[in-house]
């Protein structure tokens, strides 16, 4: 699986509250991904957070020397915030299904 895909592999199920993987989880695990990149090759990651739309001020903030987490964690929590947007987004405007 390349990197896009496993910044990609969220979906509604996985901010489901029955879920077993907390959103705090969820960072850990997206942070390593997002470590990698950053450290091998940043150009690509930028590439795909402009994909996934993350507001580019929040990237800033996240990369700034005065944020209050590290650079990779905060780029990952931004990532599953945006997937969260996205989905809750989706679900609002997508059609009802009639019982």
């Amino acid at each position: 699986m390349d990197d896009f895909n496993s910044l990609m592999i969220i979906n509604e199920d996985d901010f489901n509250i029955d879920n077993e993987v907390s959103f705090e989880q969820a960072v850990e695990n997206i942070s390593n991904t997002v470590d990698k990149m950053l450290n091998e090759n940043p150009e690509l990651l930028f590439s795909y957070l402009y994909r996934l739309d993350v507001d580019e001020s929040k990237i800033k903030k996240a990369l700034s020397p005065l944020s209050i987490e590290a650079p990779h964690r905060g780029l990952a929590r931004l990532i599953l915030e945006r997937q969260q947007q996205r989905i809750k987004t989706r679900l609002e405007y997508s059609p009802r299904k009639k019982n």
